[in-house]
């Protein structure tokens, strides 16, 4: 067992008190702390995790390929659909494409071939086709980098002057 031990705020209090009447049903001598805290944090894993969320997705996919009868076809449009405008937006699909693929942790690797292990503070990075050359923004053409390792090829690609502009100021 390990003693945890850490301040909060009447915002966290209140929130904690809902919490143990909410799951009083589900204990029958009311929710510990060590309970409700592992319910919660198990109820976040479980709907942020890049793997699950893929793996639901995959699920409704497959109840939606099902056939279903239609008593009538829908109309076709004469007209085409204007060409959507070329956008840095990365669908939730193909991110969660990347961090599966990319085991949540950084994908960079260096000249001697090191592997970066970082998990914490990671960015979808454009690679091999950045972004400003017409990279796409599907899975093929994404990876997960630390921020180090990202300014890092940005700088590669770019040059040190030019992103001079992007860093923070210390």
């Amino acid at each position: 067992m390990y003693d945890i031990r850490f301040a909060g705020d009447e915002e966290l209090l209140e929130l904690m008190k809902w919490m143990r009447s909410h799951l009083s049903g589900r204990y029958s001598r009311g929710a510990s702390y060590q309970e409700m805290f592992k319910y919660a944090l198990r109820y976040v894993r479980e709907r942020e995790d890049s793997a699950k969320r893929a793996e639901r997705r995959q699920q409704r996919q497959e109840k939606q390929k099902s056939p279903k009868k239609s008593a009538t076809k829908p109309e076709k449009s004469a007209r085409k659909p204007p060409k959507a405008a070329r956008t840095r937006h990365i669908p939730v699909k193909e991110q969660d494409k990347v961090w599966v693929r990319d085991k949540g942790q950084c994908a960079y690797v260096g000249p001697g071939g090191k592997s970066c292990t970082a998990t914490h503070n990671l960015q979808i990075d454009h690679y091999p086709v950045p972004y400003a050359r017409g990279g796409a923004n599907t899975a093929n053409n994404l990876r997960l980098l630390c921020a180090r390792h990202n300014r890092h090829t940005a700088e590669a690609v770019y040059g040190e002057k030019h992103m001079a502009q992007y860093r923070q100021r210390e």
